[in-house]
């Protein structure tokens, strides 16, 4: 039947749990810890006979561990573990308390097809002492490289598909560890069991004892640059250059060949490579003619490296950072090359003042623009009468602090006849009024989160959708993520808008580009989101932004 008990239908604990934990808090103090060892102790055997949610004994485990001054350790000889290789791991249990301690059982849980060997060393460990033992683990020759479960299928656009993930791993931040020691002890007469997560251990001269999550690692990895290529089919060079990088995870020397491989293009040669010890590694370039045929469309430019001990095509990818575990995972050795009709703008000069994770500028480069970073000492001094059009990056007033302070003379060099190209900014650069003419960003601000949004051109006329190219409905496909953010809410007369979208459902917007003439100048304020598209290599995104850069309306 219904109830009206908010908790109703949900399982409940034996309060026995909760009033244990609260006859424990006046206890907890730290120089008698060992008066806890008992109770806990008791609690982890009573929980276990009753059959108390497995993270829960865990966790009273681990506390009737820690009450009794017990500290399980195990790690590995190595972080990147080879397919077929094998491993040695050392378990350790130190008993600093005072209370005597059976090793009953230790045990090292590995994936299926691991294969672990017999356990060395001793059990007895009194008040003071360690006991250490040793195993070896052999890796299957089949062992799948590590990656996040989460990664495992291919993205759908910019979503994960983790429906054939282990339910529970699922919503984890991080891929579960590869091995585990699973002990068994005997402290104060109960029994618990501890699982520790093997690791590598190893000194960092700045950072002292670092760990590390072991993983699968290929014998050889390969990485392509760049990942994603607009190439026009029109004007530009004839021939590409694309680097390939083949990196050592062996025990010893490796030799091969790496090549290159693309449907009906005429490639180079495979090139040979040597690499005598692990962690070394080796950049060739590879000189790519663009196809006679010179047909648009996208083409997937491939990588492998052929050893004795097979063929790879996969490089690893880490996600590194201080404050949380590393995160690697192995992608494909590919580029993504699109051809495409581009036509480059009148521009011998562009600057550039490099925004937020902007890659912007190496992006406009690839495609033959001329482009020059301009830093804080450019701004400051340099004839900006020199650059036919200046980019400013996406958050770079968020960025740099010091942007505001020259902005004075980006503005003088529009009004002089320049032609400038602000991508999305932040409330900053509303605050400080860096525009030309007053505009205002909403809070929250505007945006358009579906990537497939119609766009409609509401002024078909203006020069940032005709020349050099002529901005028509294929151009929108394929932006990835979404189409821009920060869009301004409201603005000055002085500004024409240019287009209008909105996600479904929902009001249209207009303040995703804006156009002005300052002066002799022009000025561009653009929200769409161009530091993720470009990089991507979506023609229609380039078409539109050598539009925007394109001077002399």
């Amino acid at each position: 039947d219904a109830s009206d008990d908010l908790f109703d239908g949900i399982p409940q604990d034996d309060p026995w749990l909760g009033t244990l934990a609260d006859s424990l808090r006046d206890a907890v103090v730290p120089r008698r810890m060992g008066a806890l060892v008992q109770p806990l102790a008791a609690a982890a055997g009573r929980a276990a006979a009753s059959g108390v949610e497995g993270s829960r004994l865990a966790l009273l485990s681990e506390a009737t561990a820690i009450a009794a001054g017990v500290v399980v350790d195990a790690t590995a000889d190595r972080e990147g573990v080879l397919p077929g290789g094998t491993i040695r791991v050392a378990v350790k249990v130190f008993n600093a308390g005072d209370v005597p301690v059976v090793v009953r059982s230790l045990a090292i849980d590995a994936p299926d097809g691991w294969s672990v060997g017999p356990m060395e060393g001793g059990a007895g460990v009194s008040a003071g002492d360690t006991v250490a033992v040793t195993t070896s683990v052999a890796v299957p020759v089949d062992a799948a490289t590590t990656r996040p479960y989460f990664l495992e299928r291919p993205l759908h656009g910019a979503l994960y598909d983790w429906s054939g993930a282990d339910p529970a791993v699922r919503g984890l931040p991080f891929q579960p560890d590869l091995l585990h020691a699973v002990i068994e002890l005997e402290i104060g007469g109960h029994r618990v069991t501890l699982r520790k997560a093997v690791t590598h251990r190893f000194n960092d001269q700045e950072l002292g004892e670092q760990r590390r999550a072991l993983r699968v690692v290929p014998v050889v990895e390969v990485r392509m640059e760049p990942e994603a290529v607009v190439w026009s089919t029109t004007t530009g060079p004839v021939t590409r250059e694309f680097r390939v990088t083949v990196r050592s995870n062996a025990d010893g020397p490796v030799r091969g060949t790496v090549g290159l491989h693309a449907d009906a293009w005429d490639l180079p040669p495979a090139a040979a490579f040597a690499l005598e010890r692990a962690g070394e590694e080796r950049t060739m370039a590879f000189e790519v003619p663009r196809p006679a045929a010179n047909d648009a469309g996208r083409v997937t430019l491939g990588a492998v490296a052929r050893t004795d001990d097979g063929a790879f095509a996969d490089g690893v990818r880490e996600i590194v950072y201080p404050h949380i575990s590393r995160v690697s995972w192995t992608e494909a050795a590919e580029a993504t090359v699109t051809l495409a009709p581009l036509t480059l703008p009148a521009v011998d000069r562009i600057g550039y003042v490099r925004g937020a994770s902007d890659r912007v500028p190496e992006a406009l480069a690839e495609i033959g623009l001329a482009v020059e970073l301009l830093d804080d000492d450019a701004l400051a001094r340099a004839d900006l009468s020199a650059f036919d059009a200046i980019v400013i990056g996406s958050r770079a007033y968020e960025a740099n602090a010091e942007l505001g302070r020259f902005n004075d003379r980006l503005l003088d060099y529009v009004r002089a006849g320049g032609h400038l190209v602000v991508q999305y900014q932040q409330y900053q650069f509303v605050r400080g009024g860096y525009a030309p003419y007053p505009l205002s960003i909403g809070r929250p601000h505007d945006r358009v989160a579906d990537e497939t949004a119609p766009v409609r051109v509401i002024a078909p006329d203006h020069p940032l959708v005709t020349r050099p190219h002529r901005i028509v409905d294929v151009d929108w496909a394929n932006w990835p993520h979404e189409r821009g953010l920060y869009f301004a809410e409201s603005w000055d007369d002085a500004y024409a808008p240019v287009l209008e979208l909105a996600d479904p459902g929902e009001a249209p917007l207009r303040g995703g580009l804006l156009a002005a003439r300052v002066g002799r100048g022009t000025y561009v304020y653009t929200g769409l989101s161009f530091f993720r598209v470009l990089p991507a290599g979506t023609p229609g995104a380039y078409r539109l932004f050598l539009n925007l850069v394109q001077p002399g309306w």
